[in-house]
């Protein structure tokens, strides 16, 4: 947990000067347990791939102003999760949050569809910048947040994963209070946590 701390602080204060390369934005896409505790179940899933892609393609996701975005999809038992990284520093417009909510609906009825398949929920997922810049897409944002269809920002991304594994470090730890080695764990890990706030 110490490790995965430190790592979440380092890429975030990577994010945080826009060193946002390819290869880091791939490394998030294999470790999705950076975004949140609760992913580390999920895995990469290429099974509907070739079908997210059509999809994509068909809500106009192939355009040359889309160039630069990365579609993750993740899949935990009979939950699929599709997971938008846009280029820190672009602002997310409505035209793309509208064409997101396309996108996931039309991946949605190809799930819901095949009824037999193995996937029965499908959530979606946009990390962005300059998410309050137009107040008209905050609503929007909100009504598509009560449909599984969530946005945050580059620095909340990080922010919030630092928190929840630290917190899950301080759970550990009061499993044994009395251990000097887990006390210290902590200690650090808050330091390192405070530090990538600041």
């Amino acid at each position: 947990m110490k490790t995965k701390l430190l790592i979440v602080a380092g890429l975030s204060e990577r994010i945080e000067k826009r060193e946002l390369e390819n290869e880091i934005r791939d490394y998030v896409a294999e470790n999705p347990w950076l975004i949140a505790p609760e992913w580390e179940t999920f895995k990469k899933e290429t099974g509907v791939l070739k079908f997210v892609r059509e999809v994509a393609a068909e809500v106009g996701f192939t355009k040359d102003e889309y160039k630069g975005r990365i579609d993750l999809v993740l899949a935990s038992g009979h939950q699929l999760l599709v997971v938008e990284f846009m280029r820190p520093g672009l602002s997310l417009d409505w035209d793309h949050i509208t064409r997101f909510e396309h996108y996931i609906r039309i991946i949605r009825a190809g799930i819901d569809a095949n009824t037999g398949g193995r996937f029965k929920t499908v959530g979606g997922h946009i990390v962005a910048d300059g998410l309050a810049r137009k107040t008209e897409n905050l609503k929007k944002i909100q009504d598509m947040s009560a449909d599984d269809m969530l946005v945050r920002d580059w620095p909340t991304l990080f922010t919030d994963a630092l928190a929840q594994w630290r917190d899950f470090l301080g759970a550990v730890v009061l499993r044994a209070p009395d251990d000097a080695r887990l006390m210290a764990l902590l200690e650090d890990g808050g330091a390192e946590s405070e530090e990538a706030g600041d």
